[in-house]
């Protein structure tokens, strides 16, 4: 009877190590069983979507519909998340950073355009979007495992190879952008045709208005030290950078440990190759393409206002928190004329 046992006991032990191994963990498992039940204990009636998101709040939108990336690559939206608890994590909503008492002037607040690429938008924010339309609001608790550029297959595969912290998303969409250099060319000429009509741009997406002509006509050659005077804006006109110091206190953008006045750029036979500073010793094109471009058409004594799209400043990433991506932007310039240094 014993021996009967022992036989019996192993096979046992045979057919349970045979049935765990159909049983896949991963590194997720733990974090997927704690959403679940906090899902359950806040949210028990919302049900889980595709690929593993739970939509809180829909508030359907009228416009057009989100439709998929080769539909419309570019969305324009408004943002707000929050972890589990409540705790914000990110925003577009000045708003809100006044009630939290976070608020910083220097910022950009406002709606801001994505890139729906692999790199420009995650598993998770893109499965919010999906079958919103123009208008619409949407709040979800997205998994960490879908804070990810990367695309699986389904949910397992998310699972399995990523990891990340819950959250839970409210956007609005704004509008669907197709052609995002259209976008940014029939805004920049609405903007300059409202204070110049019918002047054409210089260069692809550059316009130049001349506030006051050159006193001297004469072309700089090469390696020549000018001074320059010079204030960056937004379309919507908020400084984000200026060489004159009573402006930027006026913006709140002023720094104690920066220098203002007049700022030295060193010609180049190439505008790609302007520096800004009293040493071409640094990395070339150290000015935004649209700023030298513009610097390139200037003479002594004269003052303009540049005006370009994206592409000729700071691309689809902006700069900081500052200057969101595809922004265009204006630069009120002034030419002094040669540096004595």
């Amino acid at each position: 009877m014993k021996v009967r046992f022992i036989i019996f006991a192993a096979a046992f032990a045979v057919l349970a190590t045979g049935c765990a191994k159909e049983v896949t963990t991963t590194k997720n498992d733990a974090a997927k069983r704690h959403l679940e039940i906090w899902m359950h204990n806040h949210y028990p009636s919302v049900q889980k979507t595709e690929p593993g998101i739970y939509i809180l709040n829909d508030v359907p939108g009228t416009g057009k519909s989100v439709e998929t990336y080769e539909e419309y690559p570019y969305i324009r939206f408004e943002y707000q998340s929050t972890d589990l608890e409540g705790n914000y994590k990110d925003y577009s909503s000045p708003d809100i950073a006044k009630q939290l008492g976070t608020y910083d002037v220097t910022k950009f607040y406002g709606p801001s355009i994505l890139s729906r690429n692999e790199n420009g938008i995650t598993a998770g924010v893109e499965a919010v979007f999906s079958g919103m339309k123009v208008g619409g609001t949407r709040t979800a608790v997205i998994p960490g495992w879908l804070n990810t550029y990367k695309r699986y297959k389904d949910e397992e595969g998310y699972l399995k190879n990523v990891n990340g912290d819950n959250g839970i998303y409210t956007v609005k969409v704004i509008e669907v952008i197709k052609d995002i250099k259209k976008w940014e060319t029939d805004s920049l000429e609405k903007y300059v045709h409202s204070i110049k009509p019918g002047l054409d741009s210089l260069k692809g997406g550059l316009y130049y208005i001349q506030t006051q002509a050159p006193s001297d006509t004469n072309s700089f050659k090469s390696d020549t030290k000018i001074l320059i005077n010079y204030t960056g804006r937004l379309l919507n006109g908020r400084v984000f950078d200026s060489s004159n110091a009573d402006t930027a206190k006026i913006w709140n953008i002023y720094s104690s440990g920066r220098t203002y006045g007049a700022t030295t750029v060193i010609v180049k036979d190439e505008w790609k190759k302007y520096y800004m500073g009293t040493s071409s010793s640094g990395d070339e094109g150290n000015m935004i393409d649209g700023f030298a471009y513009a610097l390139s058409k200037m003479r002594t004594g004269e003052k303009g206002i540049a005006i370009f799209h994206s592409d000729l400043g700071y691309g689809t990433k902006g700069s900081g928190d500052k200057i969101p991506g595809f922004s265009p932007l204006i630069f009120e310039l002034e030419v002094i004329g040669k540096s004595n240094d």
